[in-house]
This record gives C-alpha cells, sequence and structure tokens, in this order.
C-alpha cells in the first residue's frame, strides 16, 4: 500500500503506485483519492508507473488514514504474486439497478478459484436503491462469496462522482473486482448506533420514500421525536446535517439495519430513506457517540482479523461511513485510526463512504453509519 499526498493530482498518484508496487506485475490495483483532485491526473500518475494492470477504485470524502495527518491525497493498494487471482468488471446503472449489480458479479465467472474468495464493489454513492446492487451481485456470488465495498461520494454531490474501472473514469456506475486468495481472506462490520426514539410504525412507505409514520406525515413525526431546531424544520442543508447522525433502525433478527434519513421533501412531508422501507413495521430513530462508534471499529476489526488467530493480514480495505466521521470528531477520528494501526499492524487502505456492502449472511448486505473491513491475506 502506497500513499501519495502531494498537490498535484499526478504526482501525488506516482508516488503513492511508486510506494505500493514493488517486485512482480500486480494482479490488481485498488486506487482511491480524495474527491478535491482530479481523477484524470490520478489515472495518468498510476499509469506512469504500471502501464496496465487492472484498476478499480474512485474518489472519496477523504480517505481512511491511521497513519496519517491528512485524508487528502491518493492510495493505492497493489495486490500480486501467485497466490492471487482476480478479474474486474463495471456496469453503468439504469432504471434496472438490481441489473447492474448481476453484471459485475459476473466476473466471479472468471476468477481462478484459490481457496477464499471476495466480491469487492465501489459504487457511486448517489445510486437509489443501493441495496439493489448487493440482491443483484448475490443471484451470482450466493451464499458462499462475502460482498463489501461502499459507495463514493463528496459532500452532497453524490451523483456524478467518480469511479474507476482500468483506463475509464465513469460515474454512475458500479465497478467490481474478484478476489480470490490462496490465504485467509476476512470481513468484519459494526455500526455503533443504538435505539434512541420510538419505536414508530411504517404506516405507509413507497420505495425508498416513507410517507407516514404512525398515521401521520412522516417528516412530522421524525422532527417532533428528535426535537429537531426550528432552522432544521424549514432549511434542507440544516436537515441533511440534522439527519446525518439520526438514522432509522429498522429490526431484523441480529439487531437493528440501519437506514440513513437522506432527504426530506418539505412540501410532501416526507422521508427519502437510502433503501427502502417496508410499511407495515416498526422502526426507531437511532444516534450514536464516539464510545459506541469506536466500540464498533473494534467489532469490526476483530470479525476481519478473526481468520488470522496467529499472524496478520497482508492488508486491509475499509470502508468508513462518514456520519460516524461526523460523530467521532477529530480526536474519535484519531482514536480509530489507533485502533485500525494496532490491531491489523500493516498498511491500511481505506475511504470514507455513503453507504456500506458487507454481505456475510443471508441476501441483504447494504449498510449505512457502518465500518466495513476487508482484511487479505
Amino acid at each position: 500500500m502506497g500513499r501519495g499526498d502531494d498537490a498535484d493530482a499526478r504526482t501525488a498518484a506516482r508516488d503513492a503506485t511508486l510506494d505500493a508496487v514493488r517486485g512482480s506485475d500486480p494482479a490488481l490495483l485498488i486506487v482511491f483519492w480524495d474527491a478535491s483532485l482530479e481523477g484524470d491526473r490520478v489515472l495518468a500518475g498510476v499509469r506512469d508507473v504500471v502501464p496496465s494492470a487492472p484498476l478499480i477504485g474512485g474518489a472519496s470524502d477523504g480517505l481512511v488514514a491511521p497513519d496519517h495527518a491528512s485524508g487528502h491525497g491518493v492510495s493505492v493498494t497493489a495486490l500480486g504474486g501467485d497466490g492471487f487471482s482476480v478479474a474486474t468488471a463495471s456496469a453503468l446503472v439504469g432504471s434496472d439497478v438490481a441489473d447492474a449489480g448481476e453484471a459485475v458479479a459476473s466476473c466471479l465467472d472468471e476468477v481462478e478459484e484459490k481457496g477464499s474468495t471476495v466480491l469487492l464493489l465501489v459504487a457511486d454513492g448517489g445510486i437509489q436503491p443501493a441495496d439493489e446492487l448487493v440482491f443483484g451481485a448475490y443471484r451470482v456470488a450466493g451464499a458462499d462469496v462475502p460482498i463489501v465495498g461502499g459507495g463514493l461520494g463528496w459532500g452532497s454531490v453524490l451523483p456524478g462522482s467518480a469511479q474507476l474501472h482500468d483506463d475509464h473514469l465513469v460515474t454512475g456506475a458500479v465497478v467490481a473486482a474478484a478476489i480470490s486468495s490462496d490465504g485467509p481472506l476476512g470481513v468484519g462490520q459494526g455500526h455503533g448506533c443504538h435505539r434512541a426514539h420510538g419505536p414508530v410504525e411504517v404506516t405507509r412507505s413507497t420505495g425508498v420514500v416513507v410517507e407516514l409514520l404512525d398515521g401521520r406525515p412522516a417528516l412530522d413525526v421524525y422532527l417532533d421525536i428528535t426535537d429537531a431546531p426550528d432552522a432544521v424544520r424549514h432549511d434542507p442543508d440544516a436537515f441533511s446535517s440534522w439527519a446525518m447522525t439520526r438514522p432509522l433502525g429498522l429490526p431484523q433478527r441480529t439487531g437493528e439495519a440501519v437506514r440513513h434519513v437522506a432527504a426530506a421533501d418539505f412540501d410532501a412531508r416526507t422521508l427519502q430513506i437510502a433503501a427502502a422501507v417496508p410499511a407495515g413495521g416498526q422502526a426507531w430513530v437511532m444516534e450514536s457517540d464516539r464510545h459506541a462508534v469506536l466500540g464498533a471499529t473494534s467489532s469490526a476489526l476483530a470479525g476481519a482479523l478473526d481468520p488470522f488467530p496467529d499472524d496478520h493480514p497482508s492488508a486491509v480495505v475499509a470502508f468508513d461511513c462518514v456520519a460516524r466521521h461526523q460523530v467521532l470528531g477529530p480526536e474519535g477520528v484519531r482514536q480509530e485510526g489507533a485502533l485500525l494501526d494496532a490491531a491489523v499492524g500493516g498498511p491500511v487502505c481505506g475511504v470514507y463512504s455513503y453507504g456500506e456492502f458487507g454481505r456475510l449472511s443471508g441476501i441483504h448486505g447494504y449498510l449505512n453509519h457502518s465500518l466495513v473491513v476487508l482484511a487479505l491475506g
């Protein structure tokens, strides 16, 4: 893994790639950069060093940087050697999101089975409903292959964020890498949210739009039970900031599925959620604090490192929700970085994400307000 922090995107990408690529030609480069940098120059800098290896990645709201003072710059993770087999794919996402997930998961058919296999997805964070990406990929991956990754973007400018596949920068797309290793692959996840308000009944919903809670306009109920200040009740930006740390929780067998409240329609008095919310069930408004978020970080690391009881992984890739970053604050981010450093004992590459993929069992695996960790052996 390598990092480049130069203000010039091409130089930063070249530095990161030189630091990451050692020995034989890499089987895959995973490239992330903060979205203030020009994606075409990032790609050019990588290709200055490695002209032809498969690439996947994208632009994010910042890099997870446990051993760096800044989340800016470019990170490159290089996988190589006889122990890895890799295949990649990408697809533009149209009206049928699940079809795009199925299309990119077909790269699993091209990878040579080495022992442990995972499907890594990097998507435009503005794709809705993003849970359909996981459903589509599951049609190909089945129950035995974990699906990990996240949606990337930059603040409120999510649609149109850049994804990287080989020599192409695309938008509104999902990029995938099927990775098979003769060493272990570990996946862990955690969110750190707890029930704070409710329960309320989801009286009426249509896809990702919740229309009625407890028989009343959903926005009114949400604002009232969270005791939202006046600005939040009228200003879209103030609402987005407020909702960032107050997601919905939907009950499931192993706890709550956390769903980000993405926007409010002040005329229709409805809520837009990051994934579909079925009518007829219960929901809670969730909250979190620094202690709980750091506890979830430890849990996610424990799950990812479980296949490595006597050794460290070769590298770790992390998708960390921007909402967790907001809850942690600067001191909490430093504490999380220390946890990553102490647990991993090796390089960490990661990005802040808008929706995470972490399918370990069952068909569901779209997450919000979560940390997903992939450990590679």
